[in-house]
């Protein structure tokens, strides 16, 4: 349960995240995730959702070194997780890099449009080790995350080691129906 000390432990820590720049999933796992300019996506649906999306993805390795990752995405409707996306694999650097293209987001048809980003909420975080099924742990991850802030509709961002043995993190965004 969210208690109104954890809520507004919450809050200051999104306000401060928006104010000074990316928002990060997590400092401490060896796969990084940020939105670089987060307000952007204010109001944002359906395919001007997934191009913002691509747009304001940055990632990183915090492992000192490039590894091999893979990005997910989980949609989630009403409480359960309804669509898993998993990229094809490719390097992530460990200095702050761009998302590395269209090939490795899902398409037009995972975001509907009559959900949209309203813009008045923060990310929250979550680290997690996504062993060898990397779908499954999207699937099962997605849900949770998003009812602890007490949202029931929205997607759930991560950036994986592709093996699923290192730390990740990902990020929620929770979403309005339009």
């Amino acid at each position: 349960m969210l208690t109104r000390r954890r809520f507004n432990q919450l809050t200051l820590a999104g306000m401060a995240g928006l104010a000074t720049g990316p928002v990060w999933a997590r400092e401490a796992a060896a796969l990084e995730l940020a939105l670089r300019e987060p307000r952007g996506l204010a109001g944002l649906a359906g395919s001007e959702l997934r191009r913002g999306l691509i747009w304001n993805i940055i990632m990183r390795s915090g492992l000192g070194q490039s590894v091999t990752g893979a990005f997910g995405i989980g949609r989630v409707e009403r409480g359960r997780t309804v669509d898993v996306f998993v990229s094809k694999p490719f390097r992530v650097a460990p200095r702050e890099s761009e998302f590395p293209g269209d090939s490795f987001f899902p398409g037009d048809s995972f975001f509907p449009g009559d959900s949209f980003f309203p813009g008045d909420n923060f990310f929250p975080g979550d680290n997690f080790v996504p062993g060898a099924r990397l779908e499954a742990a999207i699937e099962l991850r997605a849900p949770d995350g998003l009812m602890r802030t007490e949202e029931q509709t929205g997607f759930f961002l991560a950036m994986m080691d592709a093996r699923g043995e290192a730390s990740c993190a990902g990020l929620y965004l929770p979403t309005t129906a339009g």
